[in-house]
């Protein structure tokens, strides 16, 4: 490669680098889809890998070649100083040849998985108004984003995948035990102000008792509808507050149950719901959570397994989901959602899909299709 070409590559991959850097959870930044672009990052790496090696044998023997000296890392217009004859010159510049080639040998695998799950993403929402975002548990970072604009600025009731949050804090606060049991009969009406709410539980057992990971995993309305009777109004104000959602305290007991179920006093963007669930996500995979939230992590495991959300189940697959119905107030159709998180490769990820007309098993179907997409892919190494 040209002297000239590979300056040219590494200036283009500094500036990558800073820019992903600068971005606070990567919202700002866009996916890089060429392979063929991090494959030149992978082999500039490796031959600057071996330079330094080449280079540190020869420091210790005698002086540098002044020829690298020279050199250096620098891009044009942004030269690294050397002090003639400075001992700490050329190991300065080494140090950081050596650390920026280490970042650019691990960086092509990053990339690579970015552009594998924005493709699969794509092609999973492809001909739907479907939403959808994926995040990087660990990082925070965006990993996909279809309809990005819409995914910060479309606001609507989230439904049943805010179950997950209130059963949550309510298990860390002990308002509720996970072995507690509610009797259901599957029909629920709520009345607030002028209009009453049909909410009877879609599941499809009737008259059983439902302790919280299976109410989580049928997504039982009356269990949570039972639950919020338990949570002080502040409190579930604070719920909201603590996963990042729109802060509102409920008045009456009638406006925390609709608060709760995630049909009215409160309306998230998808990507508000992915920044919630990868919170949710870290605090279910702490050693140090409580053994209560046990029920938290399985129900959301059994949704998608045999549950509500089991649209979403992918063979051989270990998935963690919610699917959502719901109506925003002057508009006659349903919308759907699916909040889920899922493993691809070595990496935990949440995906968020957004319906704006369907409903939740409408969403978690094409969860299922981006799942099934990014397995099928060799950059998510099993």
């Amino acid at each position: 490669m040209k002297k000239k070409n590979r300056r040219s590559l590494h200036c283009a991959g500094v500036s990558f680098l800073v820019h992903t850097a600068s971005a606070k959870v990567g919202f700002q930044s866009r996916i890089c889809e060429n392979n063929g672009g991090a494959f030149l990052y992978f082999l500039w790496g490796v031959a600057e890998s071996r330079n330094f090696m080449r280079r540190s044998l020869q420091s210790s023997t005698g002086p540098a070649d002044p020829q690298d000296m020279k050199r250096g890392i620098s891009c044009p217009r942004q030269k690294v100083q050397q002090i003639p004859g400075h001992p700490s010159s050329t190991t300065r510049t080494d140090l950081r040849r050596l650390l920026l080639s280490t970042i650019l040998l691990l960086f092509p695998l990053t990339l690579a998985a970015q552009a594998t799950a924005q493709g699969a993403l794509s092609s999973a929402l492809r001909a739907t108004p479907a939403i959808g975002v994926v995040l990087d548990v660990k990082s925070g970072r965006l990993i996909a984003e279809v309809n990005a604009t819409e995914a910060a600025r479309q606001r609507s009731a989230p439904g049943s995948i805010l179950k997950p949050l209130f059963l949550t804090a309510a298990l860390e606060q002990r308002e509720v035990l996970p072995q507690i049991k509610v009797f259901c009969r599957r029909d629920l009406h709520i009345r607030e102000g002028n209009r009453e709410w049909n909410l009877a539980c879609t599941h499809p057992q009737s008259d059983v008792a439902f302790a919280a990971k299976e109410a989580l995993a049928y997504s039982c309305n009356r269990y949570f509808a039972a639950l919020a009777d338990r949570i002080p109004p502040r409190q579930a104000s604070a719920i909201l507050e603590r996963y990042g959602l729109a802060l509102t305290t409920p008045t009456s007991q009638e406006q925390k149950e609709l608060l709760v179920l995630g049909v009215a006093g409160v309306t998230v963007s998808p990507v508000q719901m992915a920044i919630a669930y990868r919170k949710l996500a870290l605090e279910l995979d702490d050693a140090r959570a409580p053994a209560a939230l046990d029920a938290v992590r399985e129900g959301l495991k059994d949704s998608v397994n045999y549950g509500m959300a089991h649209n979403a189940a992918v063979p051989g697959m270990d998935i963690a989901g919610k699917t959502g119905t719901a109506s925003d107030l002057a508009k006659s159709w349903s919308h759907g959602w699916f909040a889920g998180i899922g493993h691809l490769g070595h990496k935990e990820y949440v995906v968020v899909i957004y319906l704006p007309r369907g409903n939740g098993a409408d969403a978690a179907l094409l969860a299922q299709h981006f799942f099934l997409a990014a397995k099928a892919s060799t950059a998510f190494p099993r």
